[in-house]
């Protein structure tokens, strides 16, 4: 759990809602925030340090996994940091219409 003096130093971003075609739909909530991909800590602005003096928007990153891939995201709800990172596999994009 995180006390409300270590909040104040956390950083990432705030999901808006998860698409019912999204890897991570069933995963991630409305309003909860990501603080890390794959151990590596997300910004406010929503990028992740990539390479020396690069930045790079999340979507960017996932883009560079390939399908089966797991990506490990450490996530804020309720207030309180998830006890251990969710797990988000990535698939092929599934079609709403034939």
């Amino acid at each position: 759990s995180t006390t409300p003096q270590n909040q104040k130093n956390l950083s990432g971003v705030m999901v808006k809602e998860v698409g019912p075609t999204s890897c991570s739909h069933n995963l991630l909530l409305p309003n909860d925030v990501i603080l890390e991909i794959d151990d590596i800590p997300v910004a406010n602005d929503g990028k992740l340090p990539f390479r020396p003096g690069e930045r790079v928007a999340c979507s960017c990153y996932i883009q560079t996994k390939f399908i089966g891939d797991i990506v490990k995201l450490k996530v804020l709800r309720n207030g309180q940091i998830w006890p251990k990172p969710l797990e988000c596999r990535i698939h092929p994009v599934k079609r709403l219409v034939p």
